[in-house]
C-alpha cells in the first residue's frame, strides 16, 4: 500500500512539475534576467534563450526572444551571431518582421562591418522588402536558404547549429534532404572535411533513392581525394556511383 501512494506521489509531482515548464513562465524568466543587464550572466542567458526557441518555436513571445539573442550577442560583440540573430528574426518571425525599427540593429550592424560589405547591397535590399505571411517553419528554411548564400565564414558554424536545430524541430520535413546536403557542404566550406564526408554518408543512409545521391556521392568522392588524400576510398565511391546509379 506504501508503495502505491508512493509511486502516485512521485507521478503526480513529476505531472506538476512539467506543467510548470511553460512557454510564459520561461519567458518571465528570461525577460528577468535579460533586463539585469549583466555581463557575467550573457552566457547561460544565450544558453537559456537558445534552448526556449529551440523547445517553443511557435510561442508568441519567440520573435521577442530571438530579438533578445541578438541584442546579447550584441552586447558581447560577437557581431557575425548577432547579425544571424536578427537576421533569423526578420526572415522567421513575420509578425514583427515588417515593424518599422526592428532591423535598425541590423543594418546598423551590416552597414559598419567591413566582411559584409560585398554583402551589404544584396542584405539591405533584403530588408526593404515586405516579408510574406508564411509558417514559422516554411519562414526557418527560407531562413537556413539566406545562410548558405551569405555563405559567411564566421558564420558557418551557426549555420551548422541551425540546420541541426531545424532537423531537430521538424523532423518530419521532406526538405531535410536539402538541409542535410547543406549540412555537409558547410562542414567542407569550414575545412571539416572529415565531418563533411560523414554527412555525406548519413545523406546517402537516409535518402537512397533520392536523385540528388550521385551528386551527393561525388561530393563525398572529391573531398576524400583532394583533401583527404584518400585515393583508394574515392575510386571506391565512386566505383559504387558507377555500379548504383
Amino acid at each position: 500500500m506504501f508503495r502505491k501512494v508512493l509511486f502516485l506521489l512521485t507521478f503526480l509531482f513529476s505531472v506538476n512539475v512539467i506543467a510548470q515548464y511553460n512557454a510564459e513562465r520561461v519567458f518571465a524568466f528570461l525577460e528577468d534576467t535579460y533586463n539585469k543587464h549583466d555581463k557575467y550572466l550573457y552566457d547561460i542567458l544565450v544558453v537559456e534563450l537558445e534552448h526556449y526557441l529551440k523547445i517553443f518555436p511557435k510561442s508568441p513571445n519567440a520573435a521577442r526572444v530571438q530579438q533578445m539573442l541578438g541584442n546579447v550577442y550584441n552586447e558581447k560583440k560577437k557581431t557575425d551571431e548577432a547579425i544571424a540573430s536578427f537576421l533569423k528574426m526578420f526572415c522567421v518571425y513575420t509578425d514583427v518582421a515588417n515593424v518599422a525599427g526592428n532591423t535598425d540593429e541590423l543594418r546598423q550592424l551590416i552597414a559598419t562591418d567591413k566582411s559584409y560589405a560585398d554583402k551589404k547591397e544584396w542584405l539591405m535590399g533584403l530588408l526593404d522588402q515586405s516579408v510574406p505571411n508564411r509558417s514559422v517553419q516554411d519562414s526557418y528554411f527560407y531562413y537556413l536558404g539566406i545562410l548558405i548564400e551569405l555563405n559567411q565564414s564566421g558564420l558557418r558554424e551557426w549555420t551548422i547549429k541551425e540546420c541541426r536545430d531545424y532537423i531537430l524541430i521538424y523532423p518530419e520535413d521532406a526538405r531535410n534532404e536539402q538541409v542535410l546536403r547543406w549540412m555537409a557542404d558547410t562542414y567542407v566550406a569550414k575545412k571539416d572535411y572529415r565531418e563533411g564526408v560523414a554527412v555525406y554518408s548519413k545523406y546517402s543512409f537516409l535518402y537512397p533513392s533520392n536523385p540528388n545521391v550521385p551528386t551527393t556521392l561525388f561530393k563525398k568522392a572529391q573531398v576524400t581525394y583532394d583533401n583527404l588524400r584518400d585515393e583508394a576510398q574515392a575510386s571506391s565511391i565512386l566505383n559504387d556511383i558507377i555500379k548504383n546509379y
